[in-house]
């Protein structure tokens, strides 16, 4: 993501370069390539917050298993205790 950021920032440079040398069409396209890449440097952040949420979600889910085993380990526990307290 930072190389088509940084190769977006030449691609202004030399799009700069081109106009103040009064050659439009190079600037043009130097400013096409800088906006593509920066699109790709977007869309490479984009895909990176996703593969984090899910990374998230994944933990949470596994958080959510391990309280459910807890629960399920504690009424284990609790219908043993009360019939043994029957049972006495």
């Amino acid at each position: 993501m930072l190389d088509q950021i940084n190769q977006a920032q030449n691609d202004q440079r030399q799009s700069q370069q081109a106009q103040q040398n009064g050659d439009q069409a190079q600037a043009d396209a130097a400013a096409r390539r800088a906006a593509e890449r920066l699109n790709e440097a977007r869309d490479i952040g984009d895909r990176m917050r996703r593969q984090d949420t899910a990374g998230q979600l994944d933990d949470l889910k596994a958080r959510a298993d391990q309280v459910g085993e807890k629960q399920k380990e504690l009424e284990k526990r609790l219908k043993q205790s009360n019939k043994f307290l029957l049972f006495n």
